[in-house]
């Protein structure tokens, strides 16, 4: 399922036996993105009463630093959340849940 444009699906699942998961991830050749570790700093902002926390929304600036290697001027990223949608459960899973915003992030 693709999501729309300027939409966030977003899942989390919990991870018990992390070498078993690696594993797993190994059989299916699957591999972190080449991109390496990277430092993220972010700053959220609201209003002094927290109105967008109040409405389930963020705003965030995301600094990027890369691995000295890979060094140029630090990317930032504004981020604008909406309120997530309502949703069902992820997987069948009791209780799990994933949630669906719309999403808008410029450089």
């Amino acid at each position: 399922m693709k999501s729309p444009p300027n939409q966030e699906v977003e899942v989390k699942l919990r991870v018990d036996d992390l070498a078993a998961f690696r594993r797993r991830l190994a059989r299916l050749k699957l591999r972190p993105p080449a991109t390496g570790r990277v430092h993220e700093m972010n700053t959220l902002y609201d209003t002094p009463q927290g109105g967008l926390a109040k409405h389930g929304q963020l705003l965030r600036i995301r600094r990027i630093e890369l691995p000295k290697a890979r060094r140029a001027a630090p990317a930032a990223i504004l981020t604008y959340k909406g309120p997530s949608e309502k949703t069902a459960p992820a997987g069948g899973a009791r209780g799990a849940r994933y949630k669906v915003r719309d999403e808008i992030e410029l450089p």
